[in-house]
């Protein structure tokens, strides 16, 4: 049985709706959750990435989250400009 934990927040699925509560921040990007069997640890990161939101009144949690997001964010657009160079490159050597 899992040990019962207070709970600082929610993850959102975004399709299902499903909220996963989150029991603890680790540290960086790391979270602790409750799942359906037991507890695990998993990154802010890899939730925005899914699509998830979160649901929170904590303040270091909503700074975390906050953080990552613009990470994320900026991540997202480093890779389009990358991926915008290489089309131009390709572009530029198919004319000569």
């Amino acid at each position: 049985m899992v040990e019962q934990q207070e709970m600082i927040g929610a993850l959102i699925h975004p399709v299902s709706g499903v909220r996963t509560p989150v029991l603890a921040l680790l540290g960086g990007d790391q979270i602790r959750v409750r799942g359906t069997y037991m507890d695990f640890e998993t990154h802010l990161r890899s939730a925005i990435r899914g699509g998830y939101t979160l649901e929170s009144n904590n303040h270091d949690l909503l700074g975390a989250w906050d953080k990552q997001r613009q990470a994320a964010e900026a991540e997202r657009f480093r890779i389009q400009q990358e991926l915008q160079e290489l089309a131009n490159l390709h572009s530029e050597g198919l004319k000569k």
